[in-house]
């Protein structure tokens, strides 16, 4: 319980933007957390330590929390290895300008690339793609990006299968765009769409969008296929925020009804506070005119006694 109470307050910081108290929070949760029952927990809160120091720009003190992250997979969790030294092959290559060994890295992973996960076989050569990419050789991009394809396809019990396999596939065809390949372009958009667009983010969504508007454009195509695209994430968001809305109306009108009630509720207390107010009052009221009433009686009998005791004197 501890563990996902500190990852949703990390993720609701990290989603406002909020990286100072992101750290703070991920730091007490490293202070309680016991490693020897959460490998996988320590892993992930290495993970964000280097990913907040990376939002911040202290890209040395990234690079000290990526080295924790690796020895901690060495010695304890070793399934996420991959992930650590992939990250250092991320941090070398984009904000290192360390390139060589950014791709020595990934090259080292390669080598044994067939004993690694489909998910890990994914990020190996989807990364190596766009190190390729970036770097102007198109061919070598274009194979790393279908045998990241090919890897994502087969990961059929990941969380976010689409979106593996539709990023992949966008790669590919933008690659064959930029290689005048635009029967294979075409192939590959296509197939990111029989994926299904509701099953893809608004990143994949998107990168869609701009490549078929690129191969229309160089093809001298129409724009049918693009407004098609259009038309249906249209859809779809349109789907996704009435969905949200009436999740909120629903929210909103149980909040409504949960207010009546509580209103009811405080209104009849405040009855019962001011029946019983008043009838303190009153009692007290009560109280003081019985006593006024005693001590006039009182009164009332004692001159009445002293008459009768200076009567019977002056007898």
């Amino acid at each position: 319980n501890q563990v996902r109470y500190f990852q949703y307050a990390f993720n609701a910081l990290n989603n406002l933007e909020l990286y100072g108290e992101c750290y703070s929070v991920n730091k007490a949760f490293q202070a309680i957390l016991d490693p020897n029952k959460f490998e996988y927990a320590m892993s992930w809160s290495l993970y964000w330590d280097k990913e907040i120091h990376l939002k911040l720009r202290n890209y040395e003190k990234a690079l000290e929390s990526n080295d924790l992250q690796i020895k901690w997979a060495q010695k304890r969790d070793t399934a996420n290895l991959p992930s650590a030294l992939i990250d250092r092959s991320r941090l070398k290559k984009y904000y290192l300008n360390a390139n060589e060994e950014a791709h020595a890295i990934l090259d080292s992973l390669i080598l044994n690339s067939h004993k690694l996960s489909y998910n890990y076989q994914t990020q190996l050569f989807g990364n190596k793609g766009v190190y390729l990419y970036r770097e102007g050789k198109l061919e070598q991009a274009l194979t790393n990006y279908i045998k990241a394809a090919k890897a994502a396809k087969k990961d059929t019990v990941r969380r976010n299968y689409g979106e593996a396999l539709g990023i992949a596939y966008n790669n590919i065809a933008e690659v064959c765009i930029d290689l005048g390949n635009y029967g294979e372009a075409r192939k590959y958009l296509d197939s990111v769409r029989q994926i299904g667009l509701s099953e893809v983010p608004k990143n994949v969504q998107e990168s869609l969008m701009r490549y078929e508007m690129r191969l229309a454009v160089e093809t001298d195509g129409n724009m049918k296929e693009l407004f098609s695209i259009m038309d249906t994430i249209n859809r779809i968001r349109d789907d996704v925020y009435k969905s949200k809305f009436e999740e909120e109306l629903l929210a909103l009108t149980k909040k409504t009804e949960e207010q009546k009630i509580l209103t009811q509720q405080n209104q009849e207390s405040r009855l019962k506070n001011f029946k019983l107010t008043t009838y303190m009052i009153l009692l007290s009221i009560s109280t003081v005119l019985l006593g006024v009433i005693g001590f006039l009686f009182y009164q009332r009998r004692r001159l009445k006694f002293e008459k009768h005791n200076l009567q019977a004197q002056q007898r």
